[in-house]
């Protein structure tokens, strides 16, 4: 059915037994309630780009999910690396999109992932620029503590830049213009590069101005 995003909590089918969603576009990391339902005889996840770890369902499930997926391992219940873990609640907010699901293959981030790159190891740049991304921008970019430069601008996202990022200490850049945030532009370090343009409706320094009375010479506006 060419479905896309992630598998639905089915946590309140308690009487479901057999589930099939092969051949489609989903994505994400198959969610815990899946996996706890206790009815479930046999399930068919082939054919898609799940990610996160291969989930283990209990004995006497007949499973089938192996192909063309984007599992971080091939063998079921193996947690991924710290990295993968973080990188993939990062893009839950965006809704698992397929652009990553399509590129990040293994438990290795560094290893030719879309939009990362990295040095010794660590994750120091992430670019989502112009991918189409829709969804809001993650708390838990705060935890690539390495991160020097994140690029999202000329995507769909809104919501707020979170309070979170001014936390990460090795950031010099970050770009979020052009998208359709709005609130107020959190404080970072002066060291930082902040671009925000391109957001009609983000607050960068104070309150917004009043509206501008009727009849008052454009560009005035009231107020002290």
């Amino acid at each position: 059915n060419f479905f896309t995003g992630p598998i639905p909590d089915l946590l309140k089918l308690g009487s479901l037994t057999t589930l099939s969603l092969r051949d489609n576009k989903l994505t994400g990391v198959v969610p815990a309630s899946l996996l706890n339902l206790k009815s479930l005889t046999s399930v068919n996840l082939t054919n898609n780009m799940l990610q996160g770890p291969m989930p283990k369902f209990g004995d006497g499930i007949q499973v089938d999910m192996t192909s063309q997926n984007s599992f971080c391992s091939d063998k079921p219940g193996v947690d991924c690396d710290a990295r993968v873990n973080i990188l993939l609640s990062v893009v839950k907010d965006m809704g698992y999109p397929t652009v990553f699901a399509e590129s990040w293959k293994g438990n290795d981030p560094c290893n030719n992932w879309k939009g990362i790159v990295c040095h010794g190891g660590n994750i120091t740049v992430v670019i989502f620029r112009s991918l189409g991304l829709r969804g809001t921008i993650s708390t838990n970019y705060s935890l690539i503590t390495f991160l020097q430069t994140l690029r999202l601008d000329n995507n769909n996202l809104t919501g707020t830049i979170p309070q979170e990022l001014t936390q990460l200490p090795n950031l010099q850049e970050i770009d979020v213009s052009n998208n359709q945030l709005d609130g107020q532009v959190p404080k970072f370090n002066d060291t930082v590069q902040v671009k925000t343009g391109g957001n009609p409706r983000i607050v960068k320094d104070g309150p917004p101005l009043p509206a501008t009375p009727p009849n008052s010479p454009p560009g005035s506006h009231s107020g002290g």
